[in-house]
C-alpha cells in the first residue's frame, strides 16, 4: 500500500469520525427564514498567508452589510498543503454531505484547485444551491460538475502573466515556470503548455520535479536573458512538503535572475511581482457572491481578472535587477518604497531646527528677564521699606481691635453659660410641672373613683364613670410626657392605647367580657391636637362601652389608626347591637358627643358614622397642623 492510499484512508476515518457533530454544529447555525446561506470551501489552512488575505477580504465585505441582511457564512478548509491531495475524495464527500445533510444553502463557492475538484467531480452534492467556482486552472483532475457551475480561472490569465516579463525587462528570452508535481501543479503545467506556443520569441521552460536544494542551486546557474515565474510549490519530487512563502523567499535572494509571480500573498519576500492574484480581492468577491448571488457574478473572465487581479511590485526587487519604473504597466501599484534620508528623518531634522531656535529665543528671553529682574530688585526693596512701616501700623490696629474681641468673647461666653444654666432650670422645673400635674390627676382620678363607688343612683354613677374616663386620658397624656421628659410630638400608639385601657379599666371591661382589639399604627401628633384626639377616642370607645352590649353580652371593640394620604384615620367600631333607629350624634344634646363636635372642628376633622350589625365612628384628620403651617 503506497504513501497516497494510507493518507487517504487515515482522512476518510478522521473525517467520518466527527461528521455527525459536525452536522449538528451546522444545522445550530440556520437564520431566519429568507436569510442566504452560502458555504466557502478553501483548498488550504486559513492559517496560510494566502487564505488569511481571502478571509481579511471576505470579513470586509460581510461586516459592511447590516447584520439582519448579512448572509449565514458556513466554512470548510481542506488543508491540502499539510495534508497532501486525496486521491479518494469520496472521504471529503461523505464528510461535506453528512454536515450540511440539513442545511439549507442557496450558494456554493470554491476557491483554488482542491476545492473545486470536490465540488466539480460531484455533481450531485449540494442539489439546489448556485455553484460557483473561483481562482482553479483547468487540468485533468477536474470534474465535469452539473454545467451549472459559474467557472472563473485563474490561469487563463497566466498568459498576461507571462507576456509582462519581455515587457518590463526587455532582452528576456526564456521564462522558467517553477511549480510542483500536485494535482494543482499539473494542471498549471497543462495549461502553460497549451499557451507556450502563442508566445512569440519567448520560450518557456518548466521545472517540476526537484528538491528545494536542488532549486536553488538550479536557479543560481541560469543565464541574464532568462527569468522565473514561481507558482507556489507544496511538495517536492519526494512528495516532502514544503513552505511555498519560504521557498519562494529563498528562491529569490539564491536566483542569478529575477523571479516573478501570480500571487500577492508572495509579494515581499524579494520576487519583484507581475500581474497578479489578488487574495484580497478574491475574498471580496467571494463575501459579494455570499451576499448577492448571481448579481455580484463578473460578466466575463475579463470582469473576473479586472476583480481580483492587478500589477503589484516590490520597489526593492525593481531596484536590484535594476527595472524602470516607466517600463511597468499603467496602473501598477509598488509597493516597499524605501525612503530617502530627508524622508526617513524629517520629522527628526524639523525638531531639531525648533529646538535650535527655541533654545535661542530662551537665551534671550533669559538675559532680557535678568535686567529686568535687577531693576525690580530696586524697587522691591524700596516697597518693602514702605511695607513694612505700613505693616507696623496695621499690626498696632488689630492687637488693639483684638483686645476688644476677646472682651467680647467672653462676655459672650458668661452669657451662653447663663443662658444654659436658666434653660436647665426650666427644663426642670417643667419636669416638676409635669409630676405635679401628673399626681394630680392622678389624684383626682382616684377621688372620682371613690365617689363613683359612694353614689346612690346609677344616672350619677355612670356620669362620674364618664368623668374618671375623660380625666384618665388627660392623665395618660401627662404620663407619656414625663416618662419621655417632655416632647412636642406625641407618639399615639404608646398615647392611645394608656386612653384606651383607662376606659376598659373605668367601665370594668373584664368583668362584661367585652374584648378590646388595638391596631395602631407608630405615628405622631403635636401635644396640643393629640390631646384632642384622645379625648375623642375615649368618648367613642366608652360610648361602645356602655351602650354596644347590653345586658352583659359579650363582644368585640376594635380601635384603629392609620396613616394614609396625609392624613391620619381613625376608626372606633363594635360588633354590638348597633344604634337606635333614626339616631344622629349631631342632634345629641349629650355632653360626650358635643365634645366629638368641638374637638373634631379643632382638629379640622371630618366625622363620620355607620350602623348596622355593630356601630361604627370614624374620624379623618390632617397629620400635620395646618393652622400653624397657615
Amino acid at each position: 500500500m503506497d504513501r497516497m492510499t494510507i493518507r487517504s484512508l487515515i482522512a476518510w476515518f478522521a473525517l467520518t469520525a466527527f461528521a455527525v457533530a459536525a452536522g449538528q454544529s451546522a444545522v445550530a447555525q440556520r437564520s431566519a427564514p429568507g436569510s442566504r446561506h452560502a458555504l466557502v470551501i478553501y483548498s488550504y489552512s486559513r492559517l496560510l498567508p494566502w487564505e488569511n488575505r481571502v478571509m481579511r477580504g471576505l470579513d470586509a465585505v460581510l461586516g459592511a452589510i447590516a447584520l439582519e441582511r448579512r448572509p449565514y457564512l458556513y466554512e470548510e478548509s481542506l488543508d491540502s498543503g499539510r495534508v497532501g491531495m486525496i486521491d479518494d475524495l469520496d472521504a471529503w464527500r461523505s464528510y461535506v454531505e453528512e454536515k450540511y445533510r440539513d442545511v439549507r444553502l442557496d450558494a456554493v463557492i470554491t476557491e483554488s484547485q482542491q476545492a473545486a475538484s470536490l465540488l466539480l467531480s460531484f455533481p450531485e452534492l449540494f442539489p439546489g444551491a448556485e455553484r460557483y467556482v473561483l481562482h482553479y486552472a483547468e487540468g485533468s483532475s477536474l470534474g465535469n460538475g452539473n454545467g451549472a457551475e459559474r467557472r472563473f480561472s485563474s490561469s487563463e490569465d497566466m498568459e498576461r502573466a507571462l507576456l509582462l516579463i519581455p515587457s518590463v525587462r526587455p532582452g528576456t528570452k526564456r521564462v522558467v515556470v517553477v511549480t510542483d508535481r500536485t494535482v494543482n501543479g499539473m494542471a498549471r503545467v497543462e495549461q502553460i503548455g497549451k499557451i507556450a506556443g502563442r508566445l512569440e520569441g519567448l520560450a518557456v521552460d518548466i521545472w517540476d520535479a526537484f528538491t528545494e536544494e536542488e532549486l536553488l542551486s538550479r536557479s543560481a546557474g541560469l543565464p541574464n536573458d532568462a527569468a522565473i515565474m514561481y507558482l507556489p510549490v507544496q511538495r517536492d519530487r519526494n512528495d516532502a512538503p514544503l513552505v511555498p512563502g519560504v521557498v519562494g523567499e529563498r528562491l529569490a535572494a539564491s536566483s542569478s535572475v529575477p523571479v516573478f509571480t501570480h500571487f500577492d500573498s508572495l509579494l515581499g519576500s524579494g520576487i519583484v511581482g507581475g500581474y497578479l492574484v489578488s487574495g484580497d480581492l478574491l475574498g471580496r468577491l467571494i463575501g459579494e457572491i455570499a451576499a448577492r448571488g448571481d448579481m455580484a457574478v463578473p460578466v466575463s473572465q475579463r470582469g473576473y481578472a479586472e476583480a481580483t487581479m492587478g500589477y503589484y511590485f516590490d520597489a526593492r526587487a525593481l531596484e536590484r535587477w535594476g527595472i524602470r519604473r516607466e517600463s511597468l504597466p499603467s496602473g501598477s501599484v509598488v509597493l516597499y518604497d524605501e525612503e530617502g534620508f530627508w524622508d526617513r528623518y524629517w520629522y527628526l531634522m524639523v525638531a531639531g531646527a525648533v529646538v535650535f531656535v527655541l533654545e535661542t529665543l530662551l537665551i534671550l528671553a533669559l538675559v532680557r528677564s535678568s535686567s529686568q529682574r535687577a531693576r525690580a530688585m530696586k524697587a522691591l526693596a524700596v516697597e518693602r521699606s514702605r511695607l513694612e512701616a505700613t505693616v507696623e501700623a496695621r499690626t498696632a490696629d488689630l492687637s488693639a481691635a483684638n483686645d476688644v474681641l476677646v472682651r467680647e468673647v467672653r462676655d459672650r461666653e458668661r452669657a451662653e453659660a447663663k443662658a444654659v444654666a436658666m434653660a436647665t432650670e426650666k427644663a426642670m422645673l417643667l419636669r416638676e410641672l409635669q409630676h405635679r400635674v401628673k399626681n394630680s390627676l392622678s389624684i383626682i382620678v382616684s377621688l372620682i373613683g371613690l365617689e363613683a363607688d359612694k353614689s346612690v343612683t346609677d344616672e350619677l354613677r355612670a356620669s362620674l364613670d364618664t368623668l374618671e374616663s375623660r380625666v384618665s386620658a388627660l392623665a395618660a397624656l401627662y404620663d407619656i410626657l414625663y416618662d419621655t421628659g417632655g416632647i412636642e410630638r406625641l407618639p399615639l400608639e404608646a398615647y392611645l392605647d394608656r386612653v384606651v385601657d383607662a376606659a376598659a379599666e373605668s367601665l370594668g371591661v373584664d368583668v362584661k367580657g367585652i374584648r378590646l382589639t388595638r391596631d395602631i399604627a407608630p405615628v405622631a401628633m403635636d401635644m396640643k391636637r393629640a390631646v384632642s384626639l384622645g379625648l375623642i377616642v375615649n368618648e367613642l370607645v366608652t360610648d361602645c362601652l356602655k351602650y354596644a352590649f347590653p345586658d352583659g353580652t359579650p363582644g368585640t371593640v376594635r380601635v384603629s389608626l392609620r396613616a394614609e394620604a396625609g392624613r391620619y384615620l381613625l376608626i372606633v367600631e363594635d360588633d354590638g347591637v348597633g344604634l337606635p333607629e333614626g339616631f344622629d350624634p349631631d342632634a345629641v344634646e349629650g355632653f360626650g358627643f358635643k365634645l366629638v363636635r368641638m374637638m373634631t372642628r379643632q382638629l379640622r376633622g371630618e366625622f363620620a358614622w355607620s350602623s348596622g350589625a355593630g356601630t361604627r365612628f370614624s374620624l379623618s384628620v390632617p397629620a400635620a397642623d395646618e393652622s400653624a403651617a397657615g
